[in-house]
């Protein structure tokens, strides 16, 4: 399945300066040839918003910006980051979610599991993280299971990690229930040397779940937070098969092979 991975470099609160850079993202993918195009972490209000989470009206905009986009989703799939609010009773009101939009509509939303509050990020302040039963489902796409994640999900590799956060393995679950290939939207941030440990989490990721692993992340700077974009693609031998630039947007098209399938040549 032809993939492409929309590095995109969102600015905090535009939203319609944000559905530009994901429309102009999703036609360059079709004209590309893809069948699917995937976003980083709450790309329609870019990362990390902050308290323009607390508006209510904010969220309406994210809600019909996303709606809008997927119109546009006719013979391409898109996968776009937002917040949505949750249907729950109880707990926060938002939850950090991954819009699948498919025919003309969002088929599916996925919500991420680990919330991370430590250092620069205090997502629990304004996310009710998903349900188990809702975080280990695959959707399916162009005859692929896909098992998408987000940013902190993939972050549970214990021996990279021997202080584990979390008593779950978003990526070994949906693993376990079927995917043919891990997706995860990110925003996550530069900080020096953390790319490589990066690119052995994701390899060491693909390998132990034998299948293809998407990882997509955003660039640009926002106050003290610099994002060096760096998305890749790894078959299901944990081999790096494509990277996107350093520090730039950019859009990486790339074949995703089947799970334990080396990339072609």
């Amino acid at each position: 399945m032809k993939t492409a991975l929309a590095q995109i470099n969102p600015t905090i609160g535009d939203i319609d300066g944000n559905t530009c850079l994901i429309t102009d993202a999703i036609e360059r993918a079709r004209g590309l040839g893809a069948r699917l195009v995937v976003f980083p972490e709450l790309s329609i209000i870019g990362y990390p918003p902050k308290d323009l989470l607390l508006k209510p009206a904010v969220i309406d905009r994210c809600a019909e910006a996303v709606t809008a986009l997927a119109r546009r989703c006719t013979d391409i799939a898109a996968v776009i980051g937002y917040p949505a609010t949750s249907p729950k009773s109880t707990g926060r009101h938002l939850q950090n979610c991954a819009a699948f939009c498919v025919d003309g509509r969002i088929g599916e939303r996925h919500v991420k599991s680990l919330l991370p509050s430590y250092d620069v990020f205090d997502e629990t302040r304004y996310f009710e993280p998903a349900g188990v039963a809702e975080a280990h489902r695959p959707i399916e796409c162009a005859g692929r299971r896909i098992g998408l994640t987000i940013c902190e999900d993939l972050w549970t590799d214990r021996d990279l990690l021997p202080r584990q956060l979390y008593d779950v393995d978003p990526a070994g679950l949906l693993a376990d229930a079927g995917s043919d290939v891990i997706i995860n939207c990110s925003a996550s941030p530069f900080v020096v040397d953390k790319h490589a440990f990066r690119l052995e989490l994701l390899s060491r990721t693909a390998r132990r779940c034998g299948l293809p692993l998407v990882y997509c992340n955003q660039v640009g700077g926002n106050d003290e937070l610099v994002f060096d974009g760096n998305s890749c693609v790894f078959d299901g031998h944990g081999t790096l098969i494509g990277h996107a630039k350093a520090f730039e947007p950019d859009l990486l098209v790339v074949d995703l092979p089947n799970a334990n399938e080396p990339a072609g040549p």
